[in-house]
C-alpha cells in the first residue's frame, strides 16, 4: 500500500523529508536567479549535506556579491546568504576544526583591502570578517585549515613594486589575526592557485610564472614553491615546455611524500589548452607527466587522489560537441593512464568548477547555463551533480570519442623569486541578504508520470515545486517529518505522521 499526500501551494517551495532509514538518492540540481551565478568551491558536511560558495548577480546590493548556500543530502536548500556591498566573489570554503565555515573571498577596494576571510556558523550567521592586503588588488583563490587551527591562504596581488602581479600567501591564527603575509614574484606575472600544509614542516604552493624563461612571447611556466612556517622559501621549481605554456592549479600530497599536480599545457598542433597531470618527488623532481588532449580546449578544475592510487580529473572541454563546453571526467591509474572518461552536460555550456569525494562517489560543482530556468545562455547557475565511483548517476551524458594521452617532457629549473613582506589587516562588516531558486535537471519539465517509484523507498516529487508535489512513503515507515521551505529558506510548514 502507498500513502500519498498532495499539497497545492503558491510560489516555489522546497521540501525535506526525514525518516529513519538510509537512501541512495542522487540528484542533479541548479541554484540561482534570473542573472548569472558562478560557483567556485563545495564541501560536504558531517550530515552529508553540502555548502557552496561563489558569486551572484541576481541578488544583493551590488553588481556582484558573495553567494553562499547550504543544502541537505538531497540537495534541498536549508539557507542562502548573499554578502557584500558589490564587487565581491567567494573562491573557497572549508570546514574548521570547531565545525564552522571559513570562506575566502575578494572584495571591492572601496570597502576593504581586497582579500577577505569570513567565518560563519553552520546556520549561515557571520561570526567575524577580516580584510587583508596591500594598497592595490589582492585575491585569495585557495585556503586550508592548518594544524594549529589557523588558516593559510594563497592568491595573487597587483602591487606597487611589480608591474603586473605577484603570488600572495598569508597565514592567520584561528581568529583571523594576521601572522604574516608575503608576495613572491619577478619582473613579470606570477599567480598562485593552490596551497597545502606539509604536516609539521611548512607548506607547498602551486601556480605559474612568466618572469624567468627570458622569452618576449611571455609563455608561462608551472611553478612549485616550498616554504617554511614563516613563509621563507626552502626551494622553488618551475616547469617549462618552451615555447609553449605550462600552468599549475592543484596539488595533492601523497602518502609517501610525493606530490600529484595538475594544470594546463599548450597543444603544439592547435595552440589550445590541454589537461596536464604529473607526479613529482618530495623535492619537486618529475617522476612522470602526462598530457590529455582532444581537438578543443580543455581546462582542469580539480583533481582527487582516489583509493586505488589513481586520480580523477574534473574539468571542461568544447571537444564533446564542438560548440558549448561540457563537464569532462578522466579517471586514471597510478601512472596517469586513463581507466575511463565521461562527458556530462546539456544543450548549453556546463563547466566543472570543483569536485569532492562523497561516501559513495563524487559531487561535481558546475557553472551551468543548460538548466538555469531562464533559457538564456548568459544566465549561468550553480549546479550540483552526484555521481558514483564510476561516474554514473547523471541524466545528461554526452557522447565521447578517444582522448589522446601522451607522455609530456618538461624541463625543471630552480629559481629564486623575490619576496616582499607587506600586508595590512582591517575588520569589515559586509551587509547580508539572501535569495535563490532551485531547478531539478532531470525533472526539468516537472512531469510526475515518467517517474518510477521503488516500493521500498520514499520520495517527495517534484522537489522543488511551484504548485504541487506528491509525497510517497512506505507503509511501514514511522516517525516521518515533512518540512516545507519557501525561496528564502524560511520554514513555512511541518507535517509529521
Amino acid at each position: 500500500m502507498r500513502k500519498k499526500i498532495f499539497y497545492t501551494l503558491i510560489g516555489i517551495l522546497y521540501c525535506t523529508l526525514s525518516f529513519g532509514q538510509s537512501s541512495s538518492l542522487r540528484f542533479q540540481k541548479s541554484y540561482g536567479g534570473e542573472e548569472a551565478e558562478i560557483p567556485h568551491s563545495i564541501i560536504s558536511l558531517p550530515d552529508s549535506g553540502y555548502v557552496v560558495v561563489g558569486s551572484t548577480r541576481s541578488y544583493g546590493p551590488g553588481n556582484v556579491n558573495v553567494y553562499i548556500f547550504r543544502t541537505n543530502k538531497y540537495g534541498d536548500t536549508l539557507w542562502t546568504k548573499v554578502l557584500g556591498n558589490g564587487g565581491e566573489n567567494a573562491y573557497c570554503v572549508r570546514l574548521t576544526n570547531d565545525q564552522k565555515l571559513i570562506v575566502a573571498s575578494t572584495e571591492s577596494m572601496l570597502f576593504g583591502r581586497g582579500a577577505t576571510l569570513l567565518k560563519l556558523d553552520l546556520n549561515g550567521s557571520l561570526i567575524w570578517s577580516q580584510s587583508y592586503g596591500s594598497n592595490s588588488s589582492d585575491f585569495i583563490y585557495d585556503l586550508k585549515v592548518t594544524e594549529d587551527n589557523g588558516f593559510i591562504a594563497i592568491g595573487n596581488s597587483v602591487n606597487a613594486t611589480a608591474p603586473l602581479s605577484d603570488i600572495f600567501i598569508m597565514k592567520t591564527d584561528s581568529s583571523g589575526n594576521l601572522e604574516w603575509g608575503k608576495h613572491y614574484g619577478g619582473e613579470k606575472s606570477e599567480y598562485g592557485e593552490s596551497i597545502l600544509e606539509i604536516p609539521g614542516n611548512g607548506y607547498i604552493a602551486i601556480g605559474a610564472t612568466n618572469s624567468y624563461n627570458g622569452l618576449e612571447t611571455n609563455p608561462y611556466d608551472g611553478m612549485l614553491l616550498r616554504i617554511n612556517n614563516n613563509g621563507d622559501t626552502t626551494w622553488s621549481k618551475r616547469y617549462s615546455k618552451i615555447p609553449y605554456s605550462v600552468t599549475g592549479n592543484k596539488i595533492h600530497l601523497l602518502n609517501n611524500g610525493d606530490f600529484l599536480i595538475s594544470g594546463g599545457v599548450t597543444n603544439e598542433t592547435d595552440s589550445y589548452n590541454d589537461f596536464f597531470l604529473a607526479r613529482t618527488d618530495s623535492t619537486g623532481q618529475i617522476i612522470w607527466s602526462k598530457q590529455y588532449s582532444k581537438y578543443g580546449p580543455e581546462v582542469t578544475a580539480n583533481i582527487i587522489h582516489t583509493n586505488d592510487e589513481g586520480c580523477l580529473i574534473a574539468g571542461y572541454t568544447t571537444s564533446v560537441n564542438e560548440t558549448d563546453s561540457d563537464i569532462y571526467l578522466i579517471q586514471t591509474n597510478n601512472i596517469g593512464d586513463t581507466l575511463w572518461t565521461k562527458g556530462l552536460g546539456g544543450l548549453s555550456y556546463d563547466l566543472a568548477k570543483d569536485i569532492i569525494s562523497t561516501h559513495n562517489g563524487f559531487a561535481i560543482l558546475s557553472q551551468s547555463s543548460s538548466f538555469n530556468g531562464t533559457g538564456f545562455n548568459s544566465d549561468s547557475d550553480v549546479g550540483i551533480m552526484l555521481i558514483d565511483s564510476m561516474g554514473n548517476g547523471s541524466c545528461y551524458y554526452r557522447p565521447l570519442d578517444t582522448m589522446t594521452i601522451s607522455s609530456l617532457s618538461v624541463m625543471v629549473y630552480n629559481f629564486s623569486p623575490t619576496i616582499e613582506s607587506y600586508c595590512i589587516q582591517e575588520s569589515i562588516s559586509p551587509p547580508i541578504t539572501f535569495g535563490g531558486t532551485v531547478v531539478n535537471w532531470c525533472d526539468f519539465t516537472v512531469n510526475t508520470s515518467n517517474v518510477q517509484f521503488n516500493e521500498n523507498e520514499n520520495y517527495v516529487f517534484p522537489n522543488p515545486f511551484s504548485f504541487g508535489t506528491t509525497l510517497k512513503i512506505n507503509e511501514n515507515l514511522k516517525n516521518a517529518t515533512l518540512i516545507i521551505y519557501n525561496t528564502l529558506g524560511e520554514k513555512i510548514m511541518t507535517l509529521e505522521n
